[in-house]
């Protein structure tokens, strides 16, 4: 009877998530409780593009209101601050600020510092791509829907079964760079470098991340030489490139 009960609520009439399943979806996803996820809402969502599109959308727009609300009036009367007792505060705040960032710039920094001082996920191409050839493999699409939420595992679920159907620079990459999400820095190189001497579209991609992957497994001489060329041949990643040469440690 609950679980009957709790359908009506998720689903709409045309056995669509309701407004109330898409808040349902994302609050799961966004507190890290996806064992709360109902299988059929998981099973649904994996096969239904409309709903998947619906989730991106409201995804989009809290990011889009999260980043823009407005700061809200103090709930106490301005006027009857002591302003020395302010001026105090201040500058105790300006101090510890000041201290910590002195620490930050001056602590020892180690090859994984500089690992996840530098690492973000690669940015999905392919799905806002409404003619990108590749988005008729169903499993790449999948494993996308899940990596632009963060769902590593899931995500990383669907790009080997789709490696395992048909192999791609693409699904390289991504693959890659989810392995590198989970810590298996191993298995990034072993795609990464088979990428990064491709001439393709994400061999620049590709070399960065490998850097970034040799970096973490200290094999320092290896990603140096792969920043030391980015700076040479003016990559996309120069900027990082350059910036990062000097943080390496042997």
């Amino acid at each position: 009877m609950k679980n009957s009960m709790q359908n009506e609520v998720l689903y709409n009439g045309e056995g669509h998530f309701s407004d109330e399943g898409i808040a349902f979806w994302i609050d799961c996803i966004s507190e890290n409780k996806k064992n709360l996820i109902p299988s059929s809402m998981i099973n649904h969502l994996e096969e239904c593009r409309i709903c998947q599109s619906r989730i991106i959308e409201a995804q989009m727009l809290i990011d889009a209101i999260n980043n823009y609300l407005p700061v809200t009036s103090p709930p106490f009367n301005v006027k009857h601050i002591n302003r020395q007792k302010i001026f105090a505060a201040a500058a105790i705040i300006i101090t510890l600020a000041a201290i910590a960032i002195l620490f930050y710039l001056f602590r020892p920094q180690d090859n994984n510092d500089v690992f996840a001082d530098y690492f973000h996920p690669y940015p999905d191409v392919i799905t806002k791509k409404s003619n990108h050839s590749e988005k008729s493999d169903s499993f790449l699409m999948k494993g996308l829907f899940y990596y632009n939420y963060s769902v590593f595992d899931s995500a990383y679920h669907y790009f080997v079964r789709a490696q395992k159907r048909k192999s791609s620079d693409t699904l390289s990459l991504y693959l890659g760079v989810t392995y590198l999400t989970m810590d298996k820095t191993d298995e990034a190189i072993s795609l990464l470098e088979k990428v990064s001497k491709q001439q393709g579209q994400f061999q620049d991609a590709a070399s960065w991340y490998l850097a970034l992957a040799y970096i973490r497994s200290s094999q320092s001489s290896k990603a140096e030489t792969i920043l030391s060329r980015m700076v040479s041949e003016h990559s996309m990643y120069e900027e990082s490139a350059e910036s990062i040469l000097g943080l390496i440690k042997p």
